[in-house]
């Protein structure tokens, strides 16, 4: 079973669907660009707020991973951070990269 340990970290999406589930936004450079919602959109203190009381969550509940699913989670995680680097506001020179849009069903 667990050889490792394997921390998944809440981001701005998690934070926002407990926030206002069903929300349909666009974030930017840290800030919403765009808000779909009749309720308000909230403060990006309050998202990170709720990043930081998800993580305090996660790091109290003592998960067991299987040797397979850390290996998963390793491979996710590479994936992730190379989609990241490969960003153009990462890269010398460039802008902004696009803004991140989601909406929940």
């Amino acid at each position: 079973m667990l050889t490792d340990t394997y921390e998944q970290v809440a981001d701005i999406q998690t934070a926002v669907t407990l926030l206002r589930p069903g929300a349909v936004w666009k974030i930017k450079d840290g800030s919403f660009t765009e808000w779909h919602d009749e309720r308000p959109c909230p403060s990006m203190k309050e998202v990170q707020e709720t990043i930081k009381k998800i993580n305090k969550f996660k790091r109290e509940v003592k998960t067991i991973w299987t040797n397979e699913q850390l290996a998963e989670q390793k491979k996710k995680e590479g994936l992730s951070q190379r989609i990241l680097n490969d960003r153009p506001h990462n890269k010398v020179g460039k802008g902004g990269g696009k803004p991140f849009s989601h909406k929940l069903k």
